[in-house]
C-alpha cells in the first residue's frame, strides 16, 4: 500500500511539472506533457480550462487511466488524476454530466486476461464517485458513450463476448449509476465494431465497421437507432478496398460528417463525408498522398469550413500531424503536416470563439498540445 501511495505521488508531480511550453510565436503555441497520450477532451464548463483522458504509464507494463485538467490560455496544469490497479486500464472518452464527468474506457485486470468495458464516474474535481465493468468471457472495447434526457447512459462498443460472429457491434443501456439496464448486439459472421456515436433528438447515429455487408475488404458502417436500440437503417459506406471508420458529428446544419481512412492496406488515404440524417449521402472524398494518411476527427468549424485531423507518412520524417481544410462541400482549401522524427498524431479538435485546440500524441508516448489562434 504505501509503495504504490509513493508511486502515485510521484507520478502527480511528475506529470504536474512536465507540462512544457515549446515553442510561441504569434498564432501558434505548442505544449508537451510527458507519460500521458491524449484519447479524448472537452471544454470544461467554465469556458476557461480542457479536460484531457487517455492513458498514463505509472510504472513497467502498468497503464492507468489519466485525465488531465490544464488552462486553455497558457497550458499550465490546474489537477491531474488516475484511475486504475495493477496491468491495463486505459481512458478512451470523456462527458461532462451535470454533476461531474463520465470517463469510458477499458480494463484489464490480470495480464493475458480479456479485457472489460469500463465506466468511471467522477466529480467536478476528479475524485471518483463510482466505478462500473461490462463484458463478458471475452474482449470488450469501448467507442463512446451519450447521455440521454433521463439520465441514462448509452455505450457503444464492440464485443468478442456476445453476438454472432468473432466480433460484434454492442450497446450497453445503463442507469445514471452505471447500472446495466440492456445491451444489443448488431453484426453478422465478420469483424463489426463500434468506431463512434452521436445523438440528435430522440436517435442516436453510431460509425462503425464491418466485413460482414459491404462492397470490399472492410467498409465503414453507418447506423440510425430509435429510443428501444432497434434499426431504423443501416448503411455500408466504401470501396471494394480496405476501410476504417474513426468520427462522427453533426455539421452546423444538423447533417453527419464522418471520417477516416480508405485504400489498399496499409497505404490509406484520408476519408471524409456528408449524410444526410435520414443517409442520404450529400459527398464522399479522399485527401492525401503516396503513403499511410488518415484521419481520426472531424469537425465543422464556426466559420463553416471543415478540419479533419489525423496524421500522415506522406510528408516530413516518420508520421506527421495531418490537417485538410475544407469548405462545408468538402473542397479542398488547406492541407497542413507538422512534426518531427518522434512521429506525432492528432486525435481531437476542439473550438472557442478565438482560438482552436489540436490535441494528441507525441512519440506515442507524450501528450500534444497546440493551440492556433483564428
Amino acid at each position: 500500500m504505501y509503495k504504490a501511495l509513493t508511486m502515485f505521488l510521484l507520478l502527480v508531480l511528475f506529470i504536474s511539472f512536465s507540462c512544457k511550453k515549446d515553442k510561441t510565436d504569434k498564432d501558434i503555441s505548442y505544449y508537451n506533457i510527458a507519460n500521458f497520450i491524449c484519447n479524448d477532451a472537452l471544454v470544461d464548463t467554465d469556458g476557461t480550462s480542457i479536460l484531457m483522458v487517455g492513458n498514463t504509464n505509472v510504472s513497467g507494463n502498468d497503464v492507468n487511466i489519466g485525465i488531465i485538467k490544464i488552462n486553455k490560455s497558457d497550458g499550465t496544469v490546474i489537477w491531474n488524476k488516475n484511475y486504475g490497479g495493477i496491468h491495463t486500464e486505459k481512458g478512451i472518452r470523456i462527458k461532462a454530466t451535470t454533476d461531474g464527468y463520465l470517463i469510458g474506457g477499458i480494463s484489464n485486470d490480470a495480464l493475458g486476461q480479456p479485457s472489460d468495458l469500463l465506466m468511471i464516474k467522477i466529480d467536478a474535481n476528479g475524485n471518483k464517485l463510482w466505478e462500473k465493468e461490462y463484458g463478458g468471457s471475452a474482449d470488450e472495447s469501448i467507442a463512446n458513450m451519450i447521455i440521454r434526457s433521463n439520465g441514462n447512459i448509452i455505450i457503444a462498443g464492440t464485443t468478442k463476448s456476445y453476438g454472432a460472429g468473432d466480433r460484434d457491434v454492442i450497446f450497453f443501456e445503463t442507469d445514471a449509476n452505471g447500472n446495466e439496464i440492456q445491451f444489443k448486439t448488431f453484426g453478422g459472421t465478420g469483424l463489426d465494431g463500434s468506431s463512434d456515436l452521436l445523438q440528435h433528438t430522440n436517435i442516436l447515429y453510431t460509425l462503425a465497421y464491418t466485413t460482414s455487408i459491404g462492397n470490399g475488404d472492410r467498409d465503414i458502417w453507418l447506423m440510425a437507432l430509435n429510443e428501444g436500440l432497434d434499426t431504423l437503417w443501416t448503411k455500408a459506406i466504401g470501396t471494394n478496398l480496405y476501410e476504417e471508420s474513426s468520427s462522427i458529428t453533426l455539421t452546423n446544419d444538423n447533417q453527419i460528417l464522418l471520417c477516416g481512412h480508405s485504400g489498399t492496406f496499409p497505404m490509406h488515404s484520408g476519408f471524409l463525408a456528408k449524410y444526410s440524417l435520414d443517409g442520404s449521402k450529400i459527398f464522399e472524398t479522399m485527401y492525401g498522398a503516396a503513403d499511410h494518411d488518415g484521419f481520426q476527427y472531424a469537425q465543422q468549424l464556426l466559420d463553416n469550413n471543415i478540419k479533419s485531423i489525423g496524421y500522415s507518412s506522406s510528408f516530413g520524417n516518420g508520421e506527421q500531424a495531418y490537417i485538410i481544410t475544407t469548405d462545408q462541400n468538402g473542397t479542398l482549401s488547406k492541407e497542413e503536416n507538422f512534426g518531427d522524427a518522434n512521429n506525432q498524431r492528432l486525435h481531437k479538435l476542439l473550438e472557442d470563439e478565438v482560438n482552436i485546440y489540436f490535441l494528441g500524441a507525441d512519440n506515442l508516448t507524450d501528450c500534444y498540445f497546440q493551440k492556433l489562434k483564428k
